[in-house]
């Protein structure tokens, strides 16, 4: 999704919530914001930092989850998303909580 992000570069912030606000309402919104839904890292940084007291990380999941079901943005291929994260839990877990987990 990373391709995304420039076209959201040098955008207001007022015209990308608009753009959000129409993907959420089933519309390919503008690049900008199509821009801030691809790139959204669910890192939470986004909520203190917004001057209107949302949540704008919930706004942007939404509007990914809805954009990918009408094909604005690709869909997410998750299928070796869990052998993925078993690697990674195997660096810390021991082998009995690896037998009781994986």
């Amino acid at each position: 999704m990373i391709a995304y992000v420039p076209a959201a570069q040098g955008a207001s912030a007022s015209e990308t919530v608009r753009g959000v606000l129409a993907i959420l309402q089933g519309g390919e919104g503008d690049a900008a914001a199509r821009g801030w839904v691809g790139a959204c890292t669910r890192s939470a940084l986004c909520i203190p930092a917004c001057p209107e007291a949302v949540d704008p990380m919930l706004l942007l999941r939404l509007a990914k989850f809805t954009a990918q079901e009408n094909g604005t943005l690709p869909q997410r291929d998750a299928r070796d998303a869990m052998s993925r994260a078993k690697a990674f839990a195997r660096l810390g877990f021991s082998e009995t909580e690896q037998k009781d987990w994986l």
